[in-house]
């Protein structure tokens, strides 16, 4: 269950019951903004913002957060 849709008086297993998968939306072809997005993603892990931004929105939730480099689908 996603942490926004909790309640309460529920409890959120970490079970993951879909593999959805994100994205950002540009312009198709545009390698250097793909990278450039990448990298300010990557940045967020490597420098704590990204760390500090779950704790923030889903460390009350239970959810086991996640502290790595996300893998990336690459730019093409």
């Amino acid at each position: 269950m996603p942490a926004g849709f909790s309640a309460p008086d529920l409890e959120i297993l970490n079970s993951p019951f879909t593999d959805e998968r994100y994205g950002v939306g540009m312009r198709k072809g545009d390698i250097d903004g793909c990278e450039a997005v990448n990298r300010a993603v990557t940045t967020m892990y490597q420098d704590g913002t990204a760390g500090e931004l779950l704790r923030k929105w889903f460390g009350p939730s239970g959810l086991r957060l996640v502290g790595e480099v996300p893998q990336f689908e690459g730019c093409s």
